[in-house]
């Protein structure tokens, strides 16, 4: 069991891996925006790109089963929606301001890109936001469930849920329009039932850190493989060698050992871990930013080194310099912006919305009841 001492304060290995998926995404954007796939197919350096890349959707899942493992025993509020929306303005409206005013003639700024800065969710700013806002929309109702369906519906909603996200694409290659929505509604449901019926922090269960290793080793086993045999004159395996960041049953079985791997050591607290940590998802806000993608190509120039042997180097270096710049500009609206949209989330937002709200529960008659 946690010790009493740290009950009340997020586990640090946990927050930890946040930390080190947000490294993989963002050199998952490195090797996807920072390369043109025509050129790439027959480089040397493939291979090492395609690695970069299968961290991609492995960190995103994570993230949302981190994010489910705690919200499980939380409630939604509007508050919460408010702070959401406030970082997410603070990224998209920021960049446009720089664009518009720092780099007028770089033809960047469409008419399209300031719409999606205006309304990031609607328009689809940032894919992860909005599926992640809708998450948080339904996380209420999936908690309900999760609490009050029992063991054995929950398992069953899951597996319902893994056939339409990776079986119907893995094996028949349908691809629902609704399956990113159903794999973070999966995801969210399996990290439910690892809070409820899963192993314990701190169990010391080894079996999980060998899967998630063997997996791993799977994974780089496969890309290596595949790009030998491409370059062997069997094409097929060079077109495919990166199949394993798409959602196939693999993708979903790695990020849950991942997942259980460091929730099997035993919980520890380190404040500047978790600091880091409350970092990541501005981290991410900035660098995934539909008009920040160009610094890739702009500022690193990373195709120029697509041949190169230093090409390990400076994804290193680019990864490094990125993430640090995310933290460093994430850290400033944290002391300067964030207080002010709280203050008025607190002040006026809140206030207004539950005005909103009870007006209508009074006038439509509706029962204000909550799940138990």
């Amino acid at each position: 069991m946690v010790q009493t001492s740290l009950k009340s304060r997020r586990n640090s290995r946990i927050e930890l891996l946040r930390i080190i998926c947000m490294v993989m995404i963002v050199a998952y954007h490195y090797s996807m925006y920072g390369f043109y796939a025509q050129d790439l197919m027959y480089s040397a350096n493939k291979p090492f790109v395609e690695l970069l890349s299968l961290g991609g959707q492995v960190g995103v899942s994570v993230f949302v089963l981190i994010s489910g493992y705690y919200m499980v025993d939380l409630n939604y509020s509007f508050r919460k929606f408010s702070l959401f929306m406030g970082q997410i303005w603070f990224y998209t409206l920021g960049a446009l301001l720089l664009f518009l005013t720092a780099f007028p003639s770089s033809g960047l700024v469409t008419r399209e890109i300031l719409s999606m800065s205006v309304l990031p969710i609607s328009k689809g700013h940032y894919w992860f936001a909005t599926s992640f806002l809708v998450l948080m929309l339904l996380s209420p109702y999936l908690n309900c469930f999760i609490k009050n369906s029992g063991r054995r519906q929950l398992l069953s909603a899951i597996a319902i849920l893994l056939g339409i996200y990776t079986l119907l694409p893995t094996l028949f290659g349908i691809q629902l329009s609704y399956s990113t929505a159903a794999r973070f509604i999966l995801l969210y449901l399996s990290a439910g039932y690892i809070r409820l019926y899963g192993m314990e922090p701190g169990s010391q269960c080894k079996k999980h850190r060998v899967i998630f290793l063997v997996l791993l080793g799977l994974s780089f086993a496969w890309v290596l493989a595949a790009n030998i045999l491409g370059r062997s004159g069997r094409e097929f395996f060079l077109l495919h060698s990166n199949d394993l960041s798409q959602n196939g049953i693999f993708t979903y079985i790695v990020p849950i050992e991942m997942f259980l791997c460091f929730l099997s050591f035993k919980p520890a607290y380190s404040k500047a871990v978790n600091f880091a940590a409350s970092l990541t998802f501005g981290v991410y806000l900035f660098h995934d930013n539909q008009l920040i993608r160009s610094m890739w190509q702009g500022v690193f120039k990373t195709s120029q080194f697509i041949d190169s042997p230093w090409l390990p180097v400076h994804a290193l270096g680019a990864v490094i310099s990125v993430y640090l710049a995310g933290s460093l500009i994430e850290l400033l609206r944290q002391k300067t912006v964030g207080p002010l949209w709280q203050s008025l989330t607190d002040r006026f937002f809140v206030p207004a919305w539950n005005f909103i709200g009870h007006w209508l529960i009074s006038r439509l008659g509706l029962p204000d009841r909550q799940c138990k």
